[in-house]
Order: structure tokens, then sequence, then C-alpha cells
């Protein structure tokens, strides 16, 4: 069990700065794109919207890219390569298994931002002040849930077993 936590942590670190990182290079293009392009032509909750859309897309588009890089990568310099468990390793399974660990880290990244804001607007409550002033600070609690988010979904892939098999592993390269 503790090799298969292991595993799953390595795995999902691989995929994780990765994905963090071409993400935040997204979301600042689109935003400087946002602020170049259009400026202040538009009304600001279309702005708004328009910025919450492209971040929701940009999210899926970081994770497919980066899914699809490190599928049958080595690790550095060692033996060892994240790879598909199973005798297809075309693009339909590798499409496949990122569709499932798509829709688990967005249910999940979702369900987590959801409790990290009721839970700050309770405590906040709690402590005196409206739920009016934690709202300001809600988006970055949002981008906590990232973190719990993709690794659950990415543990659950390693974890999980389609008939008897793992859907994802690591393993040595031959």
């Amino acid at each position: 069990m503790k090799e298969k936590m292991i595993s799953s942590l390595l795995g999902w670190w691989r995929f994780f700065w990765r994905y963090i990182l071409l993400f935040a290079c997204l979301l600042l293009l689109g935003g400087w794109v946002a602020d170049v392009a259009v400026g202040d032509s538009l009304k600001s909750s279309f702005l708004f919207l328009l910025l919450i859309t492209y971040g929701f897309l940009m999210n899926i588009l970081a994770s497919v890219i980066v899914f699809f890089y490190i599928v049958n990568r080595r690790f550095r310099k060692s033996g060892w390569v994240l790879a598909l468990n199973g005798e297809r390793d075309g693009i339909y399974c590798k499409s496949w298994v990122c569709f499932l660990f798509l829709v688990r880290f967005l249910l999940l990244s979702a369900g987590i931002a959801f409790l990290f804001g009721a839970g700050a607007a309770f405590l906040g409550s709690l402590w005196g002040n409206g739920p009016e002033i934690l709202l300001k600070h809600a988006k970055y609690l949002g981008d906590f849930a990232l973190l719990p988010a993709s690794y659950f979904s990415f543990a659950f892939l390693m974890l999980r077993r389609n008939g008897k098999c793992k859907l994802v592993i690591v393993r040595e390269q031959a």
C-alpha cells in the first residue's frame, strides 16, 4: 500500500507542476490580452463572464496537454514511466482516461472550492464579519481547491480498477 501511495504521489507531482505552470501562463496571457485588446470597452459583468469562461477552458486545455505529454515519458533520469495500463495505448485510450480525470477533477475542485467558500463564510459570521467581506477572497480559496482535487483525481486513476487492472500505473521502462 505504501508503494501505491508513493507511486501515485510521484505520478501526480509529475502532472501537477507542469499543469499549474502551463495554466498560470495561459491565464496570464488571457489577462494581458483582455487588458490590452478589450480594455474598458466591455461592461464589467460581461468581461467577468468572459474571463471565467476563458479560465475554465484553459483549465481543461492545460490538463489535456500535460496529461498527453507525461504519459509514456520517463521520470527525469530514472527508468520510471507513467503509463496507461493495458495493451491499448492509442489516442482513444489516452483520451478516455484523460476524460475520466477531467470529470473527477472538475467536480472535486468545484466541490472543494464550495466547501472552502462556505467554511470561510461561516467562520466569518462567527467572528462577526459579514460573508460579503470574505467574498472578495473567495477566488483565492477556490484556487487552493486545485491542489487536493487534482491529487485525489489522479490517485483515483492510479488506484481504481477497471475490470481487474488499474487505469494508470508507474512502471519501470523496459
